[in-house]
């Protein structure tokens, strides 16, 4: 008799063991790279929504920064307002009125012009609180609205050396702006 070689076994190709390890190692290449490109992916989202909130956020300080140099004044600009509170404040006209003013008793001591408020103030010296009245009305005199009031009186003028001082405002502008 003569022995038979009967392999009931299935042997495994050692050809086709190389091949399924293969495939299972590029399914895992696939799948970690698939893994890896998610996380990626949403790395990336992130930081777009941080980049957009960012830009928008310097959008708006950049439009801020706009609006506050359009605000920004001028470093001229006070000296400008100056200037033409100046230019309106009317000299001839409390000049005029102070030398048209004449009122027997009463003796202007001093006068202080203020243009950044459009003020003048006249110190005055007089024998009796009439007389001042009397050179109010005096200085009034001519002007289309009163421009001239009494501030302050001191004193009730008991003659001799005494007498009374006052002092009379005005608020005076050109014409333009009155």
């Amino acid at each position: 008799m003569r022995r038979l070689d009967v392999d009931l076994l299935d042997r495994p190709d050692p050809v086709r063991r190389a091949g399924w390890a293969a495939v299972l190692v590029g399914a895992a290449c696939l799948a970690l790279a698939a893994w890896h490109a998610q996380v990626q992916h949403g790395r990336l989202a992130r930081e777009a929504a941080t980049n957009a909130q960012l830009r928008e956020r310097l959008d708006q300080l950049h439009a801020r920064r706009a609006a506050t140099e359009k605000e920004a004044v001028n470093p001229f600009a006070r000296q400008d307002e100056e200037l033409a509170r100046l230019a309106a404040f009317d000299l001839d006209g409390v000049f005029a009125s102070a030398e048209s003013a004449q009122v027997s008793g009463v003796r202007a001591l001093s006068i202080e012009m203020s243009p950044a408020d459009g003020s003048a103030r006249l110190q005055v010296e007089a024998s009796a609180v009439p007389s001042v009245l009397d050179y109010v009305d005096a200085l009034n005199a001519g002007l289309p609205t009163p421009a001239w009031r009494i501030a302050r009186v001191d004193g009730a003028g008991s003659g001799a050396g005494g007498g009374t001082r006052a002092q009379v405002e005005g608020h005076w502008r050109h014409e333009a702006d009155r």
